[in-house]
């Protein structure tokens, strides 16, 4: 199974396509109501039901679990392999493969997640201030700038820099640390 948003007709609507690329139903037939982050890990989908307040997995022979339930309005979702990240109202939550997790960062909302080469992850709020994550501390980065992907200008994470496309803007993170 492959799952695709279709984005300007229906903005948000998630349709399966078989392998032939015919369209095969709608991700509202998962319960799904509106869709913000997907990513891939593991060799998964992951995909995140913002009213739902959940995420949902999707395996390659195309069965489907709920991943993690009880979210404040997840937005985002970020793999790095051996963990899924999760943007939500609450903070940024970081899960292992099995679905346990933690809230990693509190006290903001980021909506975007990216991440660089190094590994280091980078999280969005509105309106367009990013903020480098370390552990559990989220640094603001001194000029303002945004993570979206549709809309509000797609960042291109090239070695340790980072670029706005929309503004032609580069910013430099400070001293960066692994997790």
């Amino acid at each position: 199974m492959h799952i695709r948003s279709f984005g300007n007709t229906n903005p948000g609507v998630i349709y399966t396509i078989d392998a032939s690329g015919q369209v095969k139903g709608f991700a509202s037939n998962f319960g799904v109501n509106d869709t913000w982050g997907m990513t891939v890990g593991g060799g998964n989908l992951f995909l995140a039901d913002r009213d739902g307040g959940r995420i949902l997995k999707f395996l390659t022979d195309g069965t489907w679990s709920t991943f993690a339930l009880g979210i404040n309005t997840p937005y985002d979702l970020l793999s790095t392999g051996d963990y899924l990240f999760a943007a939500t109202n609450d903070g940024i939550y970081r899960y292992d493969m099995t679905g346990a997790g933690e809230l990693i960062v509190s006290g903001f909302s980021p909506i975007n997640l990216a991440l660089n080469t190094n590994g280091d992850i980078y999280a969005e709020t509105w309106p367009q201030d990013i903020f480098q994550i370390s552990g559990a501390t989220a640094t603001a980065l001194p000029e303002p700038g945004t993570l979206s992907l549709l809309g509000g200008g797609i960042v291109l994470l090239m070695g340790l820099r980072l670029y706005q496309w929309r503004s032609v803007r580069a910013v430099t993170p400070p001293t960066l640390r692994d997790f």
